[in-house]
């Protein structure tokens, strides 16, 4: 339940950031240590048109949709393919090392 808490608490401050509306989301007095924040590296918005692709890369990582189902697909391979205009976001778990929060944004 912990770990779900923390998802959804990086997912709401990762969209937070895409609409550089955090307050209007009720996070602005969530301190980094809540939500686990210091173990996790929030990435520039990645902007893709759609059909393109982004392959993340690294030696032994996993990366997992959070949010934006039907924006992106994200394969086995770590390889997201926009699909359709909308924002989502994608964790990529290194084995060893800082969870990175990518937020992608796909424009028609």
């Amino acid at each position: 339940m912990k770990y779900v808490s923390k998802v959804l608490m990086s997912t709401v401050l990762a969209f937070g950031l895409l609409s550089g509306s955090v307050g209007a989301l009720g996070a602005e007095n969530v301190s980094q240590s809540s939500v686990g924040i210091q173990s996790s590296t929030v990435h520039p918005v990645l902007e893709l048109r759609v059909g393109e692709t982004y392959q993340f890369s690294g030696k032994g990582f996993s990366a997992t949709l959070i949010s934006g189902h039907g924006v992106i697909s994200l394969d086995q391979y770590g390889k997201a393919t926009a699909l359709s205009p909308g924002d989502a976001v994608v964790h990529v778990h290194p084995k060893s090392g800082i969870t990175q929060i990518r937020p992608i944004k796909v424009l028609p």
